[in-house]
């Protein structure tokens, strides 16, 4: 899940490009973090005027680039309200070589742990009372953001519910704008702030 591509060559190259932030004034330091099966890669990084912050580069095929996955960090910027916990965009930067496309996300460093290391939930977390009334109010103000983005559709739900239940799934009429990804993983142990907004948009 969270590891390098498949093919060596391919995450070589994802780590060489990583190094040449410059662009965006920023000197990645520290270990390399990989996101879903190699399609991305952060890192800590400093930035003269920001400061700490989060240096992540997606990568994919020059003919592919784009796409709800490619804009999901700079859409929440624009349209999720800032009084929504999430890490602070401050800058973009695209470039290709021809054969792959490259973005590079810098973002503002959250020091909070994830509550998890991967989706899964492996121990009992002891959270606040406090913290899963910011999660609550925090998920009441995204689900109000209108938007053209589509996280999830009837036709997913359909196939999951059946396939991981063996129950019919049940037919949803209300739907709202979500984050899309939502697991401990993408949640810190303080706020909580909420990572990773890739893939959100609503729910349909």
């Amino acid at each position: 899940m969270y590891s390098p591509p498949s093919d060596p060559a391919d995450a070589q190259r994802l780590a060489d490009v990583h190094d040449k932030a410059a662009a965006l004034g920023a000197t990645p330091h520290g270990p390399l973090v990989w996101g879903w099966h190699g399609r991305t890669l952060s890192r800590r990084a400093d930035h003269t005027e920001r400061g700490a912050c989060w240096l992540r580069r997606l990568a994919a095929p020059a003919d592919k680039a784009g796409g709800k996955f490619w804009t999901g960090t700079a859409d929440a910027a624009r349209s999720v309200p800032l009084a929504v916990r999430r890490p602070e965009l401050h800058g973009l930067h695209d470039h290709s070589d021809g054969t792959y496309a490259y973005r590079t996300e810098l973002t503002g460093f959250v020091d909070s742990p994830p509550c998890s290391p991967d989706p899964v939930l492996r121990q009992e977390l002891d959270l606040p009372a406090s913290w899963w009334a910011s999660l609550l109010t925090d998920l009441g103000q995204l689900g109000a953001v209108p938007t053209d983005r589509v996280a999830v559709r009837q036709e997913w739900i359909d196939r999951a519910v059946s396939r991981f239940t063996g129950a019919p799934a049940p037919q949803v009429t209300e739907w709202v704008t979500a984050h899309g990804d939502l697991h401990f993983a993408n949640l810190t142990t303080d706020g909580p702030t909420i990572l990773d907004w890739e893939g959100w948009g609503i729910v349909i």
